[in-house]
């Protein structure tokens, strides 16, 4: 007997409270594999920082290179941090982000540090190449706003006292 044919799948978009998009873990892992430069967010000396990266994904992380630093201290402590990526249309008022949430940690492993040292990941800043860290993907999330529009439940102009809609 033959497979019943399935329905199509079809997939509803979902939005959060403010109206945003809410991306699937798919396309917020196709947008990380499509993008180059993000940042990483992490607390130095117990303050906030968030510091610019070239990246590549690698083995279902972020593969950074880091030189002595916050970055590279905040690895070697298995420190939790986050990484984002975003694109953005300033006219249209359109664009995504990408937040991943994880463990960064020092790859010294032969095996890994043969495998990364393959990646099309060179260092910007400086000629030396630097330690390799992996932030882990454990919570992976994103958003996409498609131009401001009116949401229902929300008030339907803008909000006065907002500085750039004066």
């Amino acid at each position: 007997m033959a497979p019943e044919p399935q329905a199509p799948r079809w997939t509803t978009k979902q939005f959060d409270h403010l109206g945003l998009e809410v991306l699937d873990d798919d396309e917020c892992r196709t947008l990380l594999a499509c993008t180059a430069i993000g940042r990483v967010g992490l607390s130095l000396d117990a303050l906030p920082v968030v510091l610019p990266v070239n990246y590549t994904v690698f083995d279902d992380s972020i593969l950074i290179r880091s030189t002595e630093g916050a970055k590279l201290g905040a690895a070697w402590k298995g420190s939790v941090v986050a990484f984002e990526i975003d694109d953005y249309d300033p006219i249209g008022h359109t664009g995504w982000s990408v937040l991943v949430q994880g463990t960064a940690r020092v790859l010294n492993a032969p095996t890994e540090l043969a495998q990364a040292r393959r990646q099309p990941l060179a260092p910007w800043a400086l000629h030396d190449d630097g330690a390799f860290v992996a932030i882990s993907c454990d919570i992976v999330s994103g958003r996409r706003i498609s131009g401001w529009h009116p949401v229902p439940g929300l008030p339907s102009t803008p909000h006065p006292a907002h500085p750039h809609h004066q």
